[in-house]
């Protein structure tokens, strides 16, 4: 009884008779159907399979040029046909036209709406372990190369020696460019912060510091006592630090020499007095027990601080020579000198925060006058400057 009986009757199997001999018929045609059907998908699918872009008017058009994206886009092609597209061409940012605008971008899509910059900052901050450009850490290391290669190129110590008679010339010279002759320049010297030509004179010039800092600077090698220029070649000459370094016999002699080859300014600046020459020694007794004695601290000692016969005999050859001003200051106080030297124990130049500690000293020791100081520069101007 829980079976269902079927009855046949001659209706009924010629009904199936029929139906037995068109099935087939209707079986290819349905299966004829299928294939056109999927024919047609797979049409479609290549078709929107490929990337879109943007063009001027606002429409969808292919990107022949753009980078294939199908399986991504097969992925969303369901969320992609059923966006907003009105929202996306007439620029107006509803909920679904967001989604989309997203999506578009997802699968390298382009659009001319930019994002604000607040967005922007958050991509940056979420692709932080980005390995390309882009991201705040790359950022992070591009400062940080930058701030090593400036902390390698750092020349303090010149830089503060220099500072006086840079602002010196500037203020003489504005707008122009005058002859320079630097006496003692070393490889870098005056040209290194001014960036114009100058000519150095030293007893000798290392080839791989001068063409690893890149001064514009002319080196001849020649004896600050005899200079090889004609009188009055040169509208300024500059001279920092050289004097201690020279015997007291050929000091004055040297200071001649200067005088001889200026046509307007000359700047004369060393070590000077008897609290230098207490420094000094102090310095280099230490520096012995630490084992790093520099050259330049033995010759500063055991040739003598210039004192009161240098500075008179600066006056007296300035007075033959015409002068119409010499005026002379104090430069490089003491106590911060001191300081730095102590600090340079800690923080060595080789070291990577010597630069971030030590620039900010030096800039403020650069300024103002102290009352007592470790060196004097003189300025010396000529009838015609």
């Amino acid at each position: 009884m829980g079976r269902r009986e079927r009855r046949l009757s001659f209706a009924t199997l010629s009904k199936e008779r029929e139906d037995s001999t068109t099935a087939p018929q209707r079986v290819g045609l349905l299966q004829d159907s299928k294939i056109g059907e999927s024919r047609s998908r797979r049409d479609n699918r290549r078709k929107h399979d490929r990337c879109w872009n943007r063009t001027p008017s606002g429409s969808l058009a292919h990107s022949p040029n753009a980078p294939r994206t199908d399986a991504a886009y097969s992925r969303i092609r369901k969320r992609v046909e059923d966006a907003d597209t009105e929202a996306l061409t007439n620029g107006v940012q509803s909920v679904q036209g967001r989604k989309s605008l997203e999506i578009w971008r997802a699968i390298g899509g382009r659009s001319e709406v930019k994002p604000p910059h607040a967005i922007m900052i958050t991509r940056r901050l979420l692709d932080w372990g980005g390995t390309g450009r882009r991201g705040p850490r790359s950022y992070l290391r591009r400062i940080a190369r930058q701030y090593l290669a400036w902390n390698r190129s750092l020349l303090l110590d010149p830089w503060l020696r220099y500072s006086a008679a840079i602002r010196i010339i500037r203020a003489t010279f504005k707008g122009s460019e005058p002859s320079i002759l630097d006496v003692g320049s070393g490889n870098a010297g005056a040209a290194y912060f001014l960036r114009s030509e100058v000519v150095g004179i030293d007893c000798e010039f290392s080839r791989e510091e001068l063409s690893r800092l890149q001064a514009p600077l002319q080196p001849v090698k020649a004896s600050a006592a005899n200079l090889p220029f004609r009188d009055r070649s040169f509208d300024v000459v500059v001279s920092m630090d050289l004097l201690e370094h020279l015997p007291t016999s050929i000091r004055s002699l040297a200071v001649a020499e200067m005088l001889r080859t200026t046509r307007c300014l000359i700047i004369l600046g060393f070590p000077f007095g008897p609290r230098t020459q207490k420094f000094d020694e102090l310095a280099l007794s230490e520096e012995r027990l630490r084992g790093t004695p520099p050259d330049w601290r033995e010759e500063h000692v055991s040739r003598g601080i210039p004192g009161d016969e240098i500075h008179r005999d600066i006056l007296d050859r300035a007075r033959r020579r015409n002068a119409t001003e010499v005026l002379w200051f104090p430069h490089e106080g003491l106590n911060g000198l001191r300081l730095r030297w102590k600090l340079q124990f800690l923080v060595p130049r080789s070291s990577r925060v010597y630069g971030l500690i030590n620039y900010l000293l030096y800039r403020i020791h650069s300024r103002g006058r102290p009352r007592f100081a470790y060196r004097r520069v003189y300025v010396i101007r000529l009838a015609g400057s």
